[in-house]
């Protein structure tokens, strides 16, 4: 994954339509995979904070910022010329979200998914087995550059006129697919549930809008199926989250829990389970 952030920042880093921290330097050592990033410090900028939600403001304008990325690079010549972008289809990445998802399952029940629902408790049980179907239809063209990882902590917002609207870290996760996948999994996890449910459909429509200025027609039938595909799909990060890192603080566990619980709310508002290959 950092090979990925690494070659980000190499060759592409300030050139993005949603722009990363100015990189000063970027290395890997192709056979240790050790590696150096020196960036920009970021701290005069705005941040929030994800375990209380973001704003209906500011989420106009990460939607506004995410819209112009995915447009830039809308089944375009560039995207297609990036041997390194790739779809989550490649191997082993479905292998490897499977069997980490899996591993990480028993952990999360423990940790951060004691009041799940049944149907959310059955639909993780049985998500390893599912992930080449969500992956597969995530990835159908036409495709865009995804951040991969668009939440609220890994964003920082404009205080002057000089400023970005928006600045994006972590870019380990990026990859080719639909362009809901940013879309469903920043709503779906770094809103709270009752703030997602008072500009969802507006958030939606405004991202649609964004990108028929750039000559580009999501039809909005597609989007929403996008959009309940990615919801359901994009619990796998909290699940993931919970089973591989050491949590070391409180605020991790109130982040988990508040990204699963996300989830879940918005995986039964847009009736995201009823999508399934069978």
């Amino acid at each position: 994954l950092f090979l990925y952030e690494v070659v980000f920042y190499q060759e592409i880093g300030l050139a993005n339509p949603l722009p990363p921290a100015r990189p000063y330097f970027a290395a890997i050592d192709d056979d240790s995979h050790d590696f150096v990033l020196v960036l920009e410090d970021l701290g005069h900028l705005r941040m929030a904070d994800q375990t209380a939600g973001c704003t209906p403001a500011d989420a106009a304008t990460v939607v506004d910022a995410l819209a112009g990325h995915h447009a830039h690079w809308w089944e375009s010549d560039h995207l297609a010329a990036i041997p390194w972008l790739r779809p989550y289809t490649t191997p082993p990445f479905p292998e490897t979200a499977a069997s980490t998802f899996a591993s990480g399952w028993p952990r999360f029940l423990e940790v951060v998914g004691q009041n799940l629902p049944p149907e959310m408790l059955a639909f993780g049980e049985r998500m390893p087995s599912l992930v080449p179907w969500y992956l597969e239809q995530l990835s159908r063209p036409p495709i865009t550059f995804n951040h991969g990882d668009l939440r609220l902590d890994q964003l920082f917002f404009a205080v002057d006129t000089a400023d970005s609207p928006v600045t994006a870290l972590d870019w380990q996760m990026l990859h080719r697919g639909r362009g809901a996948y940013d879309l469903a999994y920043f709503l779906s996890q770094s809103l709270t549930p009752e703030t997602r449910r008072s500009c969802e459909a507006d958030m939606m429509d405004r991202y649609r809008q964004r990108l028929a200025e750039h000559g580009i027609d999501y039809p909005a039938t597609e989007l929403q199926r996008d959009y309940r595909l990615t919801t359901a799909w994009c619990f796998v990060y909290p699940v993931i989250g919970t089973g591989q890192f050491d949590i070391a603080n409180d605020r991790q566990v109130e982040l988990l829990r508040m990204m699963a619980n996300g989830a879940a709310a918005a995986i039964e508002d847009n009736d995201a389970l009823a999508l399934r290959p069978d």
